[in-house]
């Protein structure tokens, strides 16, 4: 277990990167997006909330709930629209 980090000192290490970049959290760009909120895919098929909760519930598109928002997995938007994940 050396070589594994606590939750506390994880926390610590997150906390001294945040200070060290003066407050700015720094995004990853090779980090690709795997979960969407429903505003975004609404924006990416060009369609209103309602439709997007509807494809959910018909199981049109994948979504999971996180602490009470849905998000949807990029694989079940890029399979409806046809392209390959």
């Amino acid at each position: 277990m050396s070589g594994t980090l606590t939750t506390t000192q994880a926390y610590a290490n997150r906390a001294r990167q945040f200070y060290r970049n003066e407050g700015r959290m720094i995004t990853m760009p090779e980090q690709e997006k795997v979960l969407y909120s429903i505003s975004e895919v609404c924006k990416l098929l060009n369609v209103s909330d309602d439709t997007i909760r509807r494809m959910i519930k018909a199981g049109q598109l994948d979504g999971v709930k996180v602490r009470g928002q849905w998000r949807i997995r990029k694989e079940s938007v890029d399979r409806y629209l046809g392209r390959s994940s």
